[in-house]
Parts: structure tokens; sequence; C-alpha cells
């Protein structure tokens, strides 16, 4: 039985419980999109385009900042900016893996779809939204909170049956 739910003393309490959890995990799953949606899907300046393409690849600030050869203070900098120079622009770009005109118009509510780039004489298509990543991890949790209620419910109807 997962731990969360000991508190429930019966297995309709259980029930319950873990009804209301399902619940409260959609009003939070609705409220951190239409976070997402205000935030991080909306960059307005290059340092914040930046800072969210470095995210989208699974980079920290840290190493991007180690691949164009500047402090993590100056990369925090940048990314806090409102304009970078083309050179500097170029360099970050390259780490990424983009082109400059890529992260000058990047929109993450798009997500990376259809970056083709050349890699090892070899042409890669990298397609990546960062919606569809939300949806998977929506229903990955929907499906363990369901599995949860069915063992909740298995255990009421044993419950039941031993009275």
């Amino acid at each position: 039985m997962p731990d969360f739910l000991n508190f429930a003393t019966t297995p309709m309490t259980k029930c319950k419980a873990a009804a209301y959890i399902l619940h409260r995990l959609t009003d939070i799953l609705l409220t951190f999109y239409q976070i997402m949606e205000q935030d991080f899907f909306r960059p307005n300046t290059i340092g914040q385009r930046i800072a969210r393409i470095r995210k989208m690849k699974g980079l920290k600030q840290e190493t991007l900042a180690e691949l164009i050869g500047i402090s993590r203070q100056a990369m925090s900098n940048i990314e806090t900016s409102d304009n970078i120079d083309d050179e500097k622009l170029a360099e970050i770009a390259k780490a990424l893996d983009v082109a400059p005109e890529f992260i000058k118009n990047f929109n993450a509510g798009t997500g990376i779809n259809n970056n083709i780039y050349q890699q090892n004489d070899g042409t890669i298509n990298y397609n990546f939204n960062p919606i569809e990543k939300i949806v998977e991890l929506y229903d990955a949790l929907l499906r363990s909170e369901r599995e949860k209620i069915e063992l909740l419910q298995q255990l009421l109807q044993a419950e039941r049956e031993k009275k």
C-alpha cells in the first residue's frame, strides 16, 4: 500500500483519499501548465530564449558556460540580458547545436521541431515539443493514480468479503 495513504484507517477512507489526491494532482498540473504557458512558452528577451533552449536541451547553466569558455555568473548575466552581441550569440548557438537565427526567433510554445543540423557527416532531425512531454508525464501520473485507486478498491472489496 502506498505510504501516503497510511493515515486512512478503512479501505473506503483510503479510496476517498486516493480520489482526492488524484483530483488535487490534476489541479496542480493545470496550474503548472498555466504558469508554463505564461512564463516558459513566452520568452521575451534573447537571454530568456537562450535559457529556455539550454533547459530544453538538458544542459545546466554551468555546463553551457564551460562550453563557451565563460564563468557561470557571466552565463547568468547573458541569460538575464536583453541584448547579446552577434559573436557571443554565434558561440552559444554552436554550443547548443542550433543556428543563431533559431535563438533569435525561438518560441518555446512550438517546441524544438524539425531543427535539422549537420553532425559527423550526417543530418539529424531533432524533434522536441515541451507540451507533448507534459502530456506524456500527465498520462503516466494518471495511470499510476488509477492503479492506486484500483488497488484500494480491491482492498475495500476484500474487507467487505471478510464481514
